[in-house]
């Protein structure tokens, strides 16, 4: 499974590296900072979206409906906002983007007595460095379009941290005779440098 941003969406990233970001606008994430749905990032010459949505994939042997990023450049400005317009808000930033990173975490499940295992990427975090304070947008969980929003010098300590993703996937099922998880979890992480 995977919950990964596009190849087309990391070529839309990658094209927000040297430029300035003028502002960004989700819905009001002002007071909370979290977000439902999605991000519009403005920069002086166009409009790229991070989208944050539902999407319908093979998860533990059925199809679910888990979130996900991506990213595209906006035509005509139409952002798909998920709130009343006047329940949008809109951050001025004005800074240049320096470095983007992608914090992907592959998660692997291995059963206990069985010869199978599966594998899920999700991509955690985008974060947009400006030399001295960075923005971060986070997933609070895979079920949920909802991203937490930071602006920090250290945004890294607000994403979830490994262990925090191995216990959102962790066995609660266990096996009654031996009194066992039915699956091993194990979360391997790696930083996309854009």
């Amino acid at each position: 499974m995977g919950l990964i941003i596009s190849d087309k969406g990391l070529e839309t990233l990658k094209k927000i590296k040297g430029k300035i970001i003028v502002n960004i606008c989700a819905d009001d994430w002002k007071d909370y900072n979290r977000s439902y749905g999605n991000i519009k990032i403005e920069l002086q010459n166009c409009f790229i979206e991070i989208e944050n949505d539902y999407r319908l994939v093979p998860y533990f042997g059925t199809e679910e409906e888990l979130a996900g990023y991506d990213a595209k450049i906006l035509k005509d400005n139409k952002f798909d906002y998920s709130v009343m317009e006047e329940d949008l808000y809109t951050k001025e930033i004005n800074k240049q983007v320096v470095g983007i990173n992608i914090i992907r975490d592959t998660i692997m499940i291995d059963y206990k007595d069985e010869d199978k295992n599966e594998v899920y990427k999700i991509d955690q975090a985008i974060i947009f460095d400006f030399g001295i304070m960075k923005f971060c947008i986070s997933q609070t969980s895979i079920f949920t379009p909802m991203s937490k929003i930071t602006f920090s010098e250290d945004v890294e300590m607000e994403i979830k941290s490994i262990e925090e993703v191995k216990s959102e996937w962790i066995d609660d099922d266990l096996d009654t005779e031996v009194k066992s998880p039915k699956y091993k979890v194990h979360v391997k992480r790696k930083i996309l440098e854009l």
